[in-house]
């Protein structure tokens, strides 16, 4: 990755483990859920004797962790990254959005292409930054649409990290199969 992305981006050591997790049956459900595909992908992978599918669009695993802050997200995102043998990278998102969506967009891009050399899991932290409401209560998309859509193309794990995810557009949500709920 460019060094200015070491700013952004925080290589994670994934040491945490299931213990590690309190969560509820269907939290954990959903995460074993995420691991089982992430593992399928990686045994198709090696079945194409480590050889990308050329020409063919992406279907990375996209997965929202839901949650107040202090609820560990992260340490969900390291349990699976470790299961996984691979990379943990938190992207701190409040260092990412800029003013305009373009830049933002642009950020983003060159942050998650270049994971793709790396590659691992992303943890996209605070994204609620790229969705707010404006005055009138209305919702403005900063992002988000975006980010879902070029996770989706990662070819590993992206996790998107909310603290409510019903302020996020359901036209996105909707894509996502993959939302496990954190409590305090």
């Amino acid at each position: 990755m460019p060094p200015w992305i070491e700013r952004v981006v925080q290589r994670v050591a994934p040491l945490a483990g299931w213990d590690d997790l309190k969560l509820s049956d269907e939290a954990l459900a959903t995460m074993k859920r995420i691991l089982a595909d992430m593992q399928e992908r990686i045994d198709d992978s090696r079945s194409q004797n480590g050889s990308k599918n050329k020409g063919k669009p992406r279907s990375g695993v996209v997965a929202i962790f839901n949650g107040p802050p202090g609820t560990a997200k992260i340490t969900a995102a390291e349990v699976l990254a470790k299961e996984l043998k691979m990379n943990l990278f938190r992207i701190d998102l409040s260092l990412v959005v800029s003013p305009t969506l373009e830049e933002t967009e642009r950020i983003m891009k060159r942050i998650i292409d270049g994971a793709e050399d790396a590659g691992g899991v992303l943890f996209f932290d605070q994204a609620e930054l790229l969705f707010e409401r404006d005055e009138n209560g209305a919702d403005v998309d900063k992002g988000i649409g975006y980010l879902v859509k070029r996770a989706g193309r990662y070819d590993d794990l992206a996790v998107i990290g909310v603290p409510d995810k019903d302020q996020m557009d359901l036209v996105h949500l909707r894509k996502l199969h993959n939302v496990v709920d954190f409590a305090n």
